[in-house]
């Protein structure tokens, strides 16, 4: 919304142009334009998303154009606003770090119960414990590998849950709304999906640790 106004100010003899700019995003719809976009798009898309409200004021008098800033404040804050999930906002804080989490979780317990349940005795044959070593490196490896990817798809699954925020004009935008409630619904059925499995390979890695055996 742009807005020109004239104001005659007290001794001023011409009247002074304000020019007012009020930029409102719909998130919902800049969520929807990222999901059909690709790569570096996409994360523009979604970094919009963070800011729903823009104001600019072209000015003469200072104290003029605070007094419309203040105005356009008030009203802002007398939108009807969603709550913030803090839960939310510090998982999205810290998501990018999952996948490291994740990984080195699960290699830690898995090789902390190779330690401590199953590790070869001094006596056993080089051949057993050379068996014993590759077993143990190898499936490190992948349930490293395996965790680090499940940490990823949850990173990516709370980055795609946003609070809403939207412009409501006609039905078009009744339904945008409704798919991205939908979309953070399933996004955090996700993220618990992920949360069960990445539970679920510690449980595993603890279970082939303590299955390992040497003659």
């Amino acid at each position: 919304m742009e807005y020109n106004i004239l104001i005659l100010l007290p001794q001023i003899q011409e009247p002074q142009n304000y020019k007012i700019e009020i930029d409102i995003h719909s998130r919902a719809a800049l969520i929807k334009r990222a999901s059909t976009q690709m790569g570096p798009s996409a994360m523009i898309f979604r970094i919009l998303a963070n800011q729903t409200g823009d104001v600019r004021i072209s000015y003469v008098d200072y104290n003029v154009s605070l007094n419309f800033m203040i105005a356009i404040d008030h009203w802002f804050e007398g939108l009807q606003r969603e709550k913030d999930n803090k839960a939310l906002s510090f998982l999205k804080q810290y998501s990018h770090n999952f996948s490291f989490i994740f990984k080195y979780m699960t290699v830690t317990c898995f090789l902390l119960f190779c330690y401590f349940s199953t590790y070869p005795s001094a006596s056993g044959s080089l051949a057993a414990l050379s068996k014993y070593g590759v077993f143990v490196f190898g499936l490190t490896y992948i349930l490293g590998g395996f965790a680090a990817k499940l940490g990823d798809w949850v990173e990516r699954s709370v980055d795609s849950m946003n609070v809403l925020s939207y412009v409501r004009l006609n039905r078009g935008d009744e339904n945008l709304i409704e798919e991205t409630r939908r979309q953070n619904r399933s996004s955090f059925l996700r993220v618990l999906v992920g949360l069960g499995f990445a539970i679920g390979v510690n449980i595993l890695s603890s279970y082939l640790a303590s299955s390992i055996g040497i003659d």
